[in-house]
């Protein structure tokens, strides 16, 4: 039989553009997850995705999915057998229950202990009887942020209408109750049509014409080649990848459309205004080839060439919002200029941790941190600076730009300073250049003019006002998370994430969870390492800056003698199982002041060495070894004889456990 071809269409009334977040997910890697999980080989996936539609098509279907094997777990290994290693109750109960021999069942680890499973074989499945499996796969698997639009269902907005094709043949299936219909909704110049479709090739024709093209980038250069048609000589737009690649996923039917806007709305900081226009309005700001901001944007019509009276329409909506975006800049200027003026010279001076008289408690939080991390990382010489800075931005809690645009809302504090007479009037010796230096390359972070901070005190401080805001903002909890992740990771800094979550944030485990499910997809899965998630989630402890790049080193290293670190860590485990505290005593013989030294140097050592500790474990393996002999086989802490020996396995484990691919006990 010929390989089938399989289209799907959902279509909507019209998606909002943050309807998959503030990054677009890998569609094709989704639709090819869900494919995998089906059984059902295929040969490409084909998207076409913009405001009104997400269409599917997926190629080269069997007739049937391949023969498969599943494995059924049964009872322990420890009581399906006996002392004389005959079968019990339990595995000839499970055996016959499965159908098959006792002599092919097999024995396999989970998570440090083992089990009996049953191998069997089951037919593949028709591709005809699976269509509804399918397609409810494949929608499944697309990752909106925004809530279902009702309880049952997986999208935020009802389905309009539904086209599913096998092979240029309407089905008979439904979507959420839509039944499918071989019609689909067109939009030109603003007016809705129904157009019948005879085939699936006659689908994707009709997507390309729309400039639905199904590779995102051949869609983002056809847009861009659209865009530079309508930009005078000398302008170019300036925009974030995410936002552009957002606009022109949601930009069926409508055209590019230049539009200028008054001079004096320039004002305030360009970069807020740029900021302002990229994530709060449906426009993108222009400049020039120096990088300078124009008073001018690209919008998107429905009309393929707007007349006079839109463009005016759009000038006076532009001008009139930027326009009390100026008002709220001078407003808060104003009022975080008179707080600068009250800056004693105490602030710049005194070294006491007690840095705000009457803080905030969002203040409070974000000198807590860099306290914390300063202190982690040994960096005392940057405090002073940090110190200043988190006074300055205190001075911000009563503005609109914090509470509407937290995330560049430094941008005030810089503005203010390098203004030569609030220099001046300020009533400080503190060498203001400092502060400017470092708040300008923060502010260029946050604008998405660099990818992360050059200097540590501008990482140190960006770390602790995104862990603010992402305290502050739960509900973009994900959106806080990449972005501190990215930003640990790119900036070195090397410090227990988990230790400092659990002390400041108290999560859930759902919200922990989100953190490591983060790390795994930033290091382990985008280097293709082979590491399931389920070992980071155990974990108690991580270091996301030293983990990235110990995962570049083992995967250069190849195949990583798992068993061993395992196996030694079963092995000290069942020595202080019984012990219940954690025993603090010296080294007592030659042996134990030898590991301690070395202990001693790998829990000195600035964030989690995973490549230190692996190394340990190597060069020191007869050592270890030696300690665990002559040893009763459960140590009693209540016997201070072994208080040293409890006392240095205790160690030796913990720096163990700090391993990802180390098998974790079940007590």
């Amino acid at each position: 039989m010929m390989p089938r071809n399989l289209l799907l269409q959902a279509e909507f009334l019209f998606l909002p553009d943050d309807a998959f977040g503030a990054s677009l997910p890998d569609f094709r890697e989704c639709f090819g997850n869900a494919l995998k999980n089906s059984e059902f080989e295929f040969s490409r996936i084909r998207f076409w995705i913009s405001q009104y539609r997400i269409g599917i098509l997926v190629e080269g279907l069997p007739d049937s999915s391949g023969n498969f094997l599943k494995e059924i777990r049964g009872p322990k290994a420890s009581v399906a057998y006996d002392y004389n290693n005959q079968p019990t109750p339990a595995a000839k109960g499970f055996a016959g229950a499965q159908g098959i021999e006792l002599k092919d069942l097999v024995t396999k680890e989970v998570d440090g202990e083992k089990f009996l499973f049953a191998v069997k074989s089951f037919a593949g499945q028709q591709l005809e009887s699976s269509l509804i499996k399918l397609k409810d796969a494949l929608f499944s698997s697309i990752p909106f942020v925004l809530p279902p639009w009702n309880s049952d269902s997986h999208f935020p907005q009802p389905i309009l209408n539904f086209t599913a094709m096998l092979d240029n043949k309407l089905l008979n299936i439904e979507l959420e109750g839509v039944l499918a219909s071989d019609e689909i909704y067109s939009r030109k110049n603003g007016q809705i049509a129904k157009i019948k479709i005879g085939s699936i090739q006659e689908y994707a024709e009709l997507m390309n014409s729309y400039g639905l093209l199904s590779d995102p980038s051949e869609r983002k250069k056809i847009m861009e080649t659209r865009i530079r048609s309508v930009l005078p000589d000398g302008y170019r737009i300036r925009a974030d990848n995410s936002n552009v690649n957002r606009l022109f996923l949601f930009s069926e039917g409508l055209n590019p459309v230049f539009v200028k806007y008054n001079y004096e709305c320039l004002c305030v900081s360009e970069g807020i205004i740029g900021y302002y226009i990229n994530n709060y309005t449906d426009y993108l700001p222009c400049e020039d080839a120096l990088g300078k901001l124009l008073p001018a944007v690209i919008g998107f019509s429905v009309n393929e060439k707007p007349n006079p009276l839109e463009l005016n329409s759009r000038s006076l909506f532009l001008n009139d919002l930027l326009g009390r975006l100026c008002r709220v800049w001078n407003n808060d200027a104003d009022k975080l200029a008179a707080y600068l003026e009250k800056l004693p010279d105490s602030v710049f001076f005194n070294s006491q941790l007690d840095l705000f008289a009457e803080p905030s408690v969002e203040s409070a939080f974000l000198f807590e941190t860099i306290c914390w991390l300063c202190q982690k990382l040994n960096c005392d010489a940057h405090f002073s600076v940090l110190r200043m800075l988190a006074y300055l931005e205190q001075g911000l809690k009563d503005t609109d730009l914090s509470r509407n645009m937290s995330k560049v809302s430094l941008s005030l504090i810089l503005s203010c300073l390098e203004k030569k007479d609030m220099q001046n009037r300020i009533n400080s010796t503190l060498d203001v250049s400092t502060l400017i230096s470092v708040l300008k390359e923060i502010q260029n972070y946050f604008l998405g003019k660099i990818p992360s901070p050059q200097t540590l005190v501008a990482a140190i401080f960006s770390f602790a006002f995104l862990m603010k805001l992402y305290k502050e903002n739960t509900s973009f909890g994900s959106v806080y998370i990449k972005q501190i992740c990215s930003l640990v990771i790119a900036c070195k800094i090397r410090f227990d994430l988990f230790e400092y979550l659990q002390l400041f944030i108290k999560p859930s485990k759902q919200e922990l969870r989100l953190w490591t499910s983060e790390i795994y997809r930033r290091i382990v899965k985008e280097s293709s390492f082979d590491l399931p998630e389920e070992n980071l989630l155990r974990l108690d402890s991580i270091d996301p800056a030293a983990f990235y790049d110990a995962v570049c080193e083992w995967k250069k290293l190849g195949n990583i003698d798992s068993e061993f670190y395992s196996l030694l860590n079963a092995r000290i485990g069942s020595k202080i199982e019984k012990v219940s505290n954690i025993i603090n005593e010296l080294p007592l013989s030659d042996l134990e002041k030898e590991l301690c030294l070395k202990l001693n140097d790998l829990e000195s050592k600035v964030g989690i060495d995973y490549l230190g500790i692996q190394s340990f474990f190597i060069t020191e393996k007869i050592n270890i070894e030696a300690c665990l002999l002559n040893l009763p086989s459960v140590l009693d802490e209540n016997d201070k004889s072994y208080h040293s020996r409890i006392s240095l396995l205790q160690r030796i484990q913990k720096q163990l456990l700090k391993l990802p691919f180390v098998k974790r006990i079940n007590k």
